[in-house]
């Protein structure tokens, strides 16, 4: 919010606020955007300026956080080691253009063709 315009007469008891956004933050600058109105009777003063610190955003990355804790583990999100370990599904799309990989296969293993429907495995090639 801001207060202004700021005169140097402390008596002065009506003063106008404002709210405003921070619109771009630069190296040595920080620009502001407010109403219309308050840029259209601007005329270069001085304001007293205070900002105000929205927690909802912060609350909303840390709620993000903790779910995504309690259902992956820490070991995925902030991982001490690398795992390396084949992978777990291989699918090839029919329609997707083939890249020649100099005569190899593609190899997969861990396939649960349970899990996937009857639909699907007409419009996909699956290769062990």
């Amino acid at each position: 919010s801001t207060r202004g315009p700021h005169d140097s007469d402390s008596t002065s008891t009506h003063t106008t606020v404002y709210e405003g956004y921070i619109h771009q933050v630069l190296q040595s600058k920080v620009l502001l955007k407010f109403h219309p109105g308050f840029h259209n009777q601007y005329r270069g003063g001085d304001y007293a300026v205070c900002f105000n610190f929205n927690r909802t955003s912060l609350r909303r990355c840390h709620f993000a956080l903790n779910f995504a804790m309690s259902q992956l583990g820490p070991d995925v999100l902030f991982p001490v080691k690398l795992k390396f370990q084949l992978p777990q599904v291989c699918y090839v799309d029919s329609e997707a253009p083939v890249l020649p990989r100099a005569g190899k296969d593609i190899k997969c293993k861990n396939v649960k063709l349970s899990q996937i429907n009857e639909h699907k495995k007409h419009q996909m090639k699956i290769q062990f």
